[in-house]
């Protein structure tokens, strides 16, 4: 299943992107469905940035698939490269269960709207090759990937303005 994220922001395009690709740290136990976060690698270089994040969620396990997913599976790798000239992003997932039937990935980029606006996207993937089941439990993450987004988003919104705002 494909989705798409898109976040309007009120700031000066360079300032506001490089804040919230190079400084922003927006708390991850303040996202509604994530229990834990434990950064693993962070390498920074003049071209890019790459992390990887171990995560685990948290949340009601739809009574559907409750046969088939435990709490404990509610957990993945999450590698991240920015590209610093370019000022776009490649995550891929990798779930510490089901792998072989999981596929996860983002690309996520900033479009200059005017002198004052621009967008953030992220343009993603998630695959589950569970018959049945697979498209329910993608509609649940992704629905819960949104809510992470918003979260995270309105937190960052209000900074970009108050601080790159322009008139």
């Amino acid at each position: 299943m494909k989705y798409k994220i898109e976040h309007k922001f009120v700031g000066s395009f360079e300032e506001s992107v490089h804040f919230l690709t190079e400084e922003n740290f927006y708390d991850p136990k303040n996202l509604p469905n994530v229990q834990d976060s434990k950064p693993l690698i962070e390498e920074v270089t003049e071209d890019y940035k790459f992390w990887k994040t171990q995560w685990s969620a948290h949340g009601q396990i739809p009574k559907l698939v409750q046969h088939l997913i435990q709490p404990k599976m509610l957990s993945w790798i999450e590698e991240t490269r920015y590209d610093r000239k370019a000022k776009t992003y490649h995550t891929k997932i990798t779930p510490f269960f089901f792998r072989s039937v999981f596929h996860c990935e983002n690309r996520g980029y900033f479009t200059k709207l005017n002198d004052r606006e621009f967008l953030r996207v992220n343009d993603g993937v998630l695959d589950i090759k569970i018959p049945v089941f697979g498209p329910f439990i993608e509609e649940v993450i992704i629905k819960h990937l949104r809510e992470n987004f918003e979260n995270e988003y309105r937190y960052s919104y209000k900074i970009v303005k108050e601080r790159y705002g322009v008139g």
